[in-house]
């Protein structure tokens, strides 16, 4: 029998998933980084922890991309 993994948000508890749907709904961002995953209900781990998952970069934390020439984005210095 296959694996069967179920996951976890507040008092949300959603599966049976497989693995290879738990990897695909990571890729897509819908299994976040905060849930929890449990492959019997009882024994919690956090996403992060589950080999084979692997996260998109959240927009927030990604760093802005500045343009070579872009001076506005550079702050100015302040006179002394």
């Amino acid at each position: 029998m296959a694996q069967q993994l179920w996951v976890t948000s507040g008092d949300k508890v959603g599966g049976p998933f497989s693995a290879e749907q738990l990897r695909a709904l990571a890729a897509e961002g819908k299994l976040k980084r905060e849930y929890r995953v449990s492959q019997d209900r009882e024994n919690w781990v956090p996403a992060t922890s589950v080999k084979g998952l692997s996260f998109p970069v959240e927009e927030s934390n990604a760093p802005t991309p500045v343009a070579q020439n872009d001076t506005a984005a550079v702050p100015e210095q302040a006179n002394s």
